[in-house]
């Protein structure tokens, strides 16, 4: 789209019918074109966002009622509560968990 060409390396762990982790270093919205370029790889995923982009409409509700799991930052302990749950969830369902940890 805008001539960006991404290299993958490791491609055969994001094919493993397993859960994990993925953490990323969130530079830039062109992170979210990287993440379209090898979502295919995976077999089931989903992505751990800040609660405020569920008010981005028409992204916030589409990332939504795709699964993300949206965050409550400003409150740490429902945020840590909605992080186990995801824990729990991706152990039990072999889903990988995709987080771009913010300072």
């Amino acid at each position: 789209l805008i001539g960006m060409k991404w290299i993958l390396r490791g491609r055969e762990h994001l094919e493993k019918n397993e859960s994990f982790i993925i953490v990323s270093n969130h530079q830039s919205s062109l992170d979210i074109l990287g993440m379209f370029d090898i979502w295919s790889i995976m077999d089931k995923c989903t992505v751990v966002a800040k609660k405020e982009l569920f008010y981005a409409w028409p992204f916030g509700l589409a990332a939504w009622l795709c699964g993300l799991i949206f965050i409550d930052r400003m409150n740490l302990e429902k945020a840590r509560k909605t992080m186990e749950e995801a824990a729990e969830s991706i152990k039990t369902k072999q889903t990988k968990l995709w987080i771009f940890p913010e300072a």
